[in-house]
Order: C-alpha cells, then structure tokens, then sequence
C-alpha cells in the first residue's frame, strides 16, 4: 500500500477531515510539491483544500507544521489576506489543512516592479502591530539576532557540508569544491564581516530592531492569480528574525532570482520596520556574501543524509541512492554558478 493509500484509510485522519467540515472527502489527490513535504489536493463537500503531510525526523528539530500553522493563524486574525487561510491541523499524523490557492508559478525572469511593491507591502504590513505577537509567534528557524549569531550559523552550514561523503564522482567533485573553493572563501569573507563589523558583533537586537519573517521568502514561494493579485505561501521557517536575514535571503534563493539591482530600492522600501533603519541598512551590507555562502551550503544538503531523507519523503520516491545523487547535479551546478 502506497503512501496516498494509507493516508486515505487512517480513520484519525478520516475522522480529523470529517471534524474539518470536509464531511465527504472523494478526492484526495497529491500534487507536485516542494523538497520537504507531501501535499495534497483534497475535495469535499464543502470545496477544495490543501493538505500538508510535513517531514518529521528526529534529526530535523523543526517542528515544520506548527511553526507554519501559528503563523498562519496570525496573519489571518490580522485580516491578511495574501496568504492561504489556515483551516485544521492534526499533530498526530503532523497533517496541516488550509485554503487552496490556485495561479501560476513565478518562473527565473517574471517577476516585476509592481511584484516587488506588493512583497513589500505584505512584509510592512504584517508588521505593522509585530509586538503584539511576541507571546504568539515563536523564533524563525535559525533565527539570528546579533552579527555573531549569522557568522555561527553559516559557520555551522560549511562545517555541515564539509562532511559530505560518498565515493559517486558528483560527490567527489562537490567534496573537492566545498574544502578548495568554498571554505577558502568563507574564511576570506568572515574576516570581511568580523572587520566590518567591528564593535557591533554581539550587539543583540531589540525588539524594535527584529521583524516578524516569513523566513525562506521569495517568489519560489508565491503563486500569481489574476484577480487576486500575489499569494504568498510556505511559512514553515516563519518567525522571529533579523530583517537583514530575510533581506538577505530574499536576494540570494536561486529558484526565481530577484535582481540584484533591486536591493537598494527593496532595503530603503522596507527600512520602517527596524526602529534603526540605518543600522539595518549597514547589516544588509555586511552580510549578504555570508548569505551567499550559505545558500551555496544550502543547495549541497543534496548531499547529506538528512536532506536526502527529507526529498525522499517529499517524492514518495523510491529510488536509489545512485539516481538520487544523479538527480542533484543540476542543483550542484547552480552552485558553481554561484562562485
């Protein structure tokens, strides 16, 4: 029995569904999802919804279902609308149900002035009341808070990839590339930040200076619709964070690259939400070749264990080690662009 099919006859999902206002589920379809989790298409009497089977290993800390499904349930009582509307969870089987957003994917070269004007606007505006939300919303996944805290934490990512094993030629050359090319210019590139910095390295931001993020935002995360303009989805990183990071993220994911270009005018559009504009301005400065190290990092998880385990999980794949590394070369090259 197939995943679909044991998830279609477990009478607490059944049940759960049932309790949901789903009263009849006919369909339960799975669709194409992203590198971590299963998702579903799901028809019922009462319309159609999205439901998300997360990754849960006890070697991925993350709890991905609540971090997105509280989330969620703050922007929606805020009267945000940008975002799919969060309906039921079930902890159990780590099952979140929510509104289902139809569109059109952004693809590499889509995406425009206005786009960037109303991702800006959905980051404003959603922190517009962030205090209120302290005691709501929990820190985003790997949430930094200090100058130090990002250099630990890419710091943390090289040393990851630096174990990188296996005897697959992919997996020579991405061991050789991360020890000759990526490492030396971490080095360089941490000495840059820790001169630039100086005096303000463990410096830890106030609340004013910090920002409610939707972490991994970007639109590889956005679906256009034609009447209802951008829906911003994916919030299972979300959180407390630095609106450096974010920034800084925003401009280095390499599934629908923002123009770099863009930086300046996107940093000065959203400087309102630190109480230190300048101050967040300066940090964007010193630390986007730090994000860029890092997402060099992230795209060669393709290489670790886990991460292998997370997109076999998210595929319902079964294949082999050998087809898996196989499939990774494309993400590796655009590593190598990267540099």
């Amino acid at each position: 029995m197939n995943q679909l099919e044991t998830l279609r006859n477990k009478k607490s999902v059944s049940d759960w569904l049932t309790a949901a206002g789903i009263a009849c589920a006919a369909d339960i379809l799975e669709i194409a999802s992203g590198g971590n989790n299963r998702v579903y298409k799901v028809s019922g009497e009462t319309g159609t919804f999205l439901l998300k089977q997360y990754f849960f290993h006890p070697m991925d800390k993350r709890n991905r279902l609540k971090a997105e499904f509280d989330f969620l349930s703050y922007i929606w009582k805020r009267g945000i609308r940008v975002v799919p509307q969060p309906i039921s969870c079930n902890e159990e089987n780590h099952l979140g149900l929510y509104e289902f957003v139809s569109g059109t994917s952004f693809i590499p070269g889509s995406v425009s002035r206005d786009d960037l004007d109303m991702a800006q606007s959905f980051l404003l505006r959603l922190n517009e009341d962030r205090k209120n939300a302290i005691s709501i919303v929990g820190n985003a996944s790997e949430a930094c808070f200090s100058v130090q805290a990002h250099l630990a934490c890419v710091e943390e990512r090289i040393n990851k990839v630096t174990e990188i094993v296996g005897e697959t030629p992919i997996d020579q050359e991405a061991r050789t590339f991360v020890i000759e090319k990526l490492v030396p210019e971490w080095t360089r590139i941490k000495r840059f930040i820790q001169n630039e910095a100086a005096g303000w390295l463990e410096y830890s931001l106030k609340i004013g200076e910090r920002c409610l993020s939707p972490s991994d935002f970007g639109f590889h995360n956005a679906i256009r619709q034609p009447n209802r303009g951008i829906r911003f989805i994916d919030f299972e990183y979300a959180g407390w964070d630095d609106p450096a990071k974010l920034v800084c993220d925003f401009f280095c994911q390499v599934k629908v690259p923002v123009d770099s270009e863009e930086l300046a005018p996107f940093v000065e559009g959203i400087s309102g939400m630190s109480d230190q504009p300048t101050f967040f301005s300066d940090r964007v400065h010193w630390l986007l070749p730090a994000y860029q190290i890092k997402w060099c990092c992230i795209v060669l998880n393709e290489f670790l264990p886990v991460s292998l385990l997370r997109r076999r999980f998210a595929d319902g794949s079964e294949e082999t080690e050998t087809e898996l590394k196989f499939h990774s070369k494309a993400n590796y090259n655009q590593t190598l662009l990267l540099t």
